[in-house]
């Protein structure tokens, strides 16, 4: 947190200067820290790539649709910060919004994996990869993170929305080198064990689910 503080000082103002040290600060921070929160739930997509028949390839590892969602939850939550002028107001009288959208994204893990263990058709998987992606990227951005709520902190001290939504989106940019290296590295061992990566992906879906509901309840 003293490190995010630090670097965005350096980009204090509004607009790009801010945005510059956010990115800067998502590309530390998400080295360090979005690797080990968020790191399990890019192998999860991954490894259901892997059930679907994807191959090795880096474009398998960027999980754009996910990458996207977030972004857009990001840049959303910073807007709000921006315009409001104050991250902890909009957290607090929206307090109900973090554990509903962690809730979706628990459902997405759930009924995807409760389908490829044969319980029923699964929603979910007819919704198609890309469409899944974005969702759990839109609901993951509301993952509890210390390094976000000081994202949006520094936000609200941007001068307006959009230079809220620019800084926020700067920050998720710096991130996502981090997670595509994490669903790299899933996507290498993957490869190695194709057939325990294809068994284990649903449990790994249900564990992901369990974490995610537990966070919704905690949110409240």
């Amino acid at each position: 947190m003293e490190l995010l503080w630090t670097i965005c000082g350096l980009g204090a103002g509004s607009g790009l200067p801010l945005a510059g040290g956010m990115f800067v600060a998502g590309l530390l921070g998400g080295a360090g820290h979005c690797s080990l929160m968020c790191g399990s739930f890019a192998i999860a997509q991954v490894a259901e790539r892997f059930a679907d028949g994807a191959r090795m390839r880096l474009w398998t590892a960027v999980l754009l649709p996910y990458q996207l969602g977030r972004l857009a939850t990001y840049s959303v939550l910073g807007s709000f910060a921006g315009g409001i002028g104050a991250a902890a107001v909009w957290l607090v009288d929206l307090s109900w919004l973090p554990a509903a959208a962690l809730a979706v994204g628990a459902a997405v893990f759930a009924l995807q994996a409760l389908g490829r263990l044969g319980f029923g058709p699964s929603i979910v998987t007819r919704l198609g990869r890309g469409t899944r992606g974005f969702t759990l990227g839109l609901a993951l951005g509301f993952l509890p993170c210390g390094l976000v709520y000081g994202a949006l902190i520094a936000a609200a001290g941007a001068g307006g929305a959009w230079q809220g939504a620019l800084a926020l989106a700067a920050f998720g940019l710096g991130t996502v080198p981090a997670l595509i290296a994490v669903a790299w590295l899933g996507l290498a061992a993957g490869k190695r064990w194709l057939a325990l990566a294809q068994s284990a992906a649903p449990f790994v879906g249900l564990a992901n689910a369990a974490v995610l509901g537990v966070l919704a309840v905690r949110s409240l």
